[in-house]
């Protein structure tokens, strides 16, 4: 998406609905999953483009649009906004870089009454993760599912609904004084 794409989708849904209270930046593209040094610059741009450069026009044109009302902005992180994982440099770097729009954004828009968080899941049970797995093992991708679960102290994926109502908490005013986080949803990954 261009710049100008996403300002017409925040145009077209403040025209529709009158403002914009919450927008979930959820941005994610796992790209190749190869060692680095194998991972060609186009492949990388577009792991970029897909993930950090979408979720920095999606805050740029929300915050925008919630500049006098205030609203709730939440990005899409994840395990790797905070740890390395061997074989997908281009998502973690986006999901790094992900973590760090969230905390500036967080930063400069909290004066217009905006929150700015992160939701930074573990592996979760959808059609991305079975994407890297068959990546990850070609062939026999349950191998690689066996290899991630077992990272996670809860020994298991997490849920598309587990995540959601984490958003659905960081976008409603129960969250009212939260911004500038990372909120890992990970079962324990991260403790290790």
């Amino acid at each position: 998406m261009t710049d100008n794409d996403v300002a017409a989708l925040i145009a077209a849904t403040v025209q529709r609905f009158g403002r914009i209270d919450v927008m979930v930046a959820n941005a994610g593209s796992e790209g190749e999953v190869l060692p680095l040094t194998m991972t060609d610059v186009d492949s990388f741009d577009a792991t970029v483009r897909a993930n950090l450069r979408s979720t920095f026009l999606a805050i740029k044109h929300a915050g925008l649009a919630m500049a006098e009302h205030g609203g709730a902005i939440i990005t899409m992180g994840s395990v790797t906004s905070e740890v390395g994982v061997a074989g997908i440099g281009p998502y973690a770097a986006t999901k790094h870089g992900i973590a760090g729009l969230t905390k500036v954004a967080a930063l400069e828009l909290a004066g217009s009454k905006i929150r700015v968080n992160a939701v930074a899941p573990a592996p979760i049970d959808n059609a991305m993760m079975q994407s890297i797995e068959e990546k990850a093992a070609p062939g026999n991708p349950g191998a690689a599912r066996a290899g991630f679960s077992s990272l996670i102290a809860m020994r298991r994926y997490g849920t598309n609904e587990e995540v959601a109502n984490l958003i659905a908490f960081l976008a409603s005013d129960e969250a009212s004084f939260i911004t500038g986080s990372v909120y890992a949803i990970d079962g324990g990954f991260l403790a290790a």
